[in-house]
């Protein structure tokens, strides 16, 4: 009789998940690159030195399994609920979330892409880096309340703390909105972000109120084969939030005033389909980050030629580099060099 009752509920809880339409999915990415530093990236970031202690250029081959590489499955419980899962290596959670078609629009629940986040590129470098925090706004895969209705999206996001050593009090989500209009050949999307939490007590100061805001742009033009995709935005302390930055300037605070970080980023994407099995894209992203007198700016270009051998096979030859330009404190400025890389990523969906 107990044998019975645990199928019985076994089978409770298992035949729901029969009755949905399960998608599964996966991606395997191998990144094959020979990578090389400057002397003066190896200076600013204390890298490689020879014998006698002195900084020097350096290449190295870096072979590796994507951190990207995933496996989940789409799922469909019925006409109006579905829902998707995506994990990563390590294992890591990309994507969790459920989404409730009510007609005119969706009401997502999860972890999930946010409205901000905008992919022009499709550079493979720096596991499928796709200029994210290299010019392409992209603030990450977080918890969300997401409503979408047509074009326009908003979505009380996870708030996130960064860049502050004391205790932090927050009372309301961050907010990130978009709307995407659709002209024939051309798309064009407008993006924002909002968000604010207070520090605790710093020294004998009392509590500060940290801002964050986005405003951006993002556009596509597909004439035929051809395509010019980007995006460009300016940002208050968004190192403080989650936009991801590869330079980051944080709002600084002391015990009697803050000042706010900026941000300018852009992203410019231009690429051809020439058959279904071969292609070429190249692009650059750009962005800088002042803190009243100090700055830090960095460009990323990249050019590839993807090729198509089979249907979910794919080899993206690519060159890429990180041009890092100097930065500056308000007194010194330091050579910070680059970071290139020329090689290919081999990828297999199933």
């Amino acid at each position: 009789m107990k044998k019975l009752l645990v199928i019985l509920l076994v089978l409770g809880f298992v035949a729901p998940a029969l009755a949905a339409e399960w998608n599964f999915y996966g991606s395997a990415r191998i990144a094959f690159f020979w990578e090389s530093s400057s002397e003066e990236y190896n200076t600013y970031t204390t890298g490689v030195t020879d014998k006698d202690g002195n900084y020097e250029s350096d290449t190295d081959l870096d072979m590796h399994l994507q951190g990207n590489s995933r496996i989940g499955a789409n799922v469909k419980a019925s006409d109006v609920v579905s829902g998707r899962f995506e994990y990563g290596t390590g294992v890591n959670t990309r994507l969790l979330y459920g989404t409730w078609n009510f007609g005119p629009g969706s009401f997502t629940v999860g972890q999930a892409y946010s409205p901000v986040d905008t992919f022009p590129s499709n550079s493979v470098w720096d596991d499928d880096n796709d200029l994210v925090a290299s010019g392409a706004a992209y603030t990450g895969r977080k918890a969300q309340l997401k409503l979408k209705i047509g074009g326009f999206q908003a979505a009380l996001v996870q708030n996130k703390q960064s860049g502050v050593s004391s205790d932090t009090d927050v009372m309301l989500p961050s907010l990130e909105v978009a709307y995407d209009m659709a002209f024939g050949i051309a798309k064009l999307g407008v993006f924002g972000l909002y968000q604010t939490y207070d520090t605790g007590e710093v020294g004998t100061a009392d509590s500060l109120s940290i801002t964050s805001t986005l405003l951006g742009l993002r556009f596509e033009v597909t004439p035929g084969a051809f395509y010019i995709k980007g995006d460009v935005f300016t940002a208050t302390n968004a190192g403080n939030s989650n936009l991801v930055l590869l330079d980051t300037l944080y709002a600084s605070y002391d015990t009697t005033n803050e000042e706010d970080a900026s941000t300018l980023g852009f992203a410019l994407v231009l690429g051809a389909n020439f058959s279904d099995m071969i292609g070429i894209e190249a692009g650059v992203g750009y962005t800088k980050n002042t803190l009243d007198d100090a700055s830090a700016a960095q460009t990323t270009y990249y050019v590839q030629v993807p090729i198509t051998l089979a249907p979910g096979v794919t080899i993206t030859p690519e060159y890429a580099t990180y041009v890092f330009g100097d930065a500056d404190d308000g007194n010194t400025e330091t050579e910070r060099g680059a970071l290139s890389a020329f090689g290919a990523k081999f990828q297999i969906n199933f």
